[in-house]
């Protein structure tokens, strides 16, 4: 894959912010680069308010250099292009 390159390849410097589509995804990713020993956290609506601030926090002061973030949608919730025209799910 190639973020595990641009990682480990260091030519990514500094803090990254990494955005992705579910919040499912960023839990794939964030243990996907966890087995090659990049420390990374994750950041979604889901977790509870003072978590989120407590990984914000942890960025911050350097803990972890790279932050996984996902858009709002839930778990189980599809992709809004995976819906038809009339809303229902296909």
């Amino acid at each position: 894959m190639l973020i595990y390159a641009l990682f480990k390849l260091s030519l990514v410097r500094g803090k990254s912010l990494i955005f992705v589509n579910t919040v499912d995804r960023s839990y794939k990713l964030k243990l996907y680069l966890e087995q090659f020993g990049i420390a990374s956290c994750v950041l979604n609506s889901e977790l509870p308010q003072m978590s989120r601030w407590h990984t914000v926090s942890q960025f911050n002061l350097g803990a972890y250099s790279i932050i996984i973030a996902s858009d709002d949608r839930m778990l189980d919730e599809k992709p809004q292009a995976e819906k038809t025209a009339t809303g229902e799910e296909r």
